[in-house]
């Protein structure tokens, strides 16, 4: 029962305060683990996801010619199979689910995919561009890691940040712009209602400079 009330009151703590600052809500590896192994994400290789992972994807030519690429939070590697349509001089995929990973080892085995969590992975600056896909509201602080994922760019780098609308995205999103103006920005949705937001922030030379956007 003392469980089950503390359960409740770090639910309540997190929609009345925490997810309307523009904090995250982590999930356990364990849940993601069994997702992924219970086929719970397997509507995201469908018809309705399509738009998405082009827009992101098609991005990529407007910022770098042969990108070195960071997915962080790259799930079962979906996106993968759309970036790699283009030319890249790396790409990388991380995940904290080890079921995740294995997957996205059978669904684009020309890829690199390694475990990692986004809340303490590391690198040196060694990225031209880093996707954050469905991903950033799942950690603690969606801009700390957000600003410890600017410092593994290179200079110029971009991240490329993608939300669905839901819950208290909007409010992540305004502790984002309130660090950084993205460039691009594009809204798809669905025949079933499913809407997101893809936006570009840009780092480095010119990284004000608008761009064509691929809408």
């Amino acid at each position: 029962m003392a469980i089950t009330f503390k359960k409740i009151l770090k639910r309540l703590r997190f929609e009345i305060w925490e997810g309307r600052q523009g904090y995250g809500k982590p999930v356990g590896v364990g849940v993601w683990d069994r997702q992924f192994s219970e086929g719970e994400w397997k509507g995201l290789t469908g018809p309705q996801e399509a738009a998405h992972y082009a827009v992101i994807a098609g991005y990529l030519p407007f910022l770098h010619p042969k990108p070195a690429v960071l997915d962080a939070g790259c799930g079962q590697g979906v996106l993968a199979g759309h970036v790699l349509q283009r030319p890249c001089e790396r790409y990388l995929g991380i995940d904290i689910s080890r079921e995740a990973v294995d997957q996205a080892r059978l669904h684009c085995p020309q890829a690199q995919f390694e475990e990692g969590c986004l809340e303490t992975f590391t690198a040196s600056p060694e990225f031209d561009v880093i996707i954050l896909n469905e991903s950033i509201y799942y950690t603690r602080d969606p801009l700390g890691t957000f600003q410890r994922m600017q410092a593994m760019l290179r200079s110029p780098g971009a991240i490329i940040v993608s939300m669905c609308e839901y819950g208290h995205n909007k409010s992540i999103w305004s502790r984002l712009e309130g660090w950084s103006q993205p460039v691009w920005a594009t809204r798809v949705s669905n025949e079933i209602g499913q809407g997101w937001n893809i936006k570009v922030f840009r780092f480095g030379h010119e990284a004000q400079g608008k761009g064509p956007d691929v809408s």
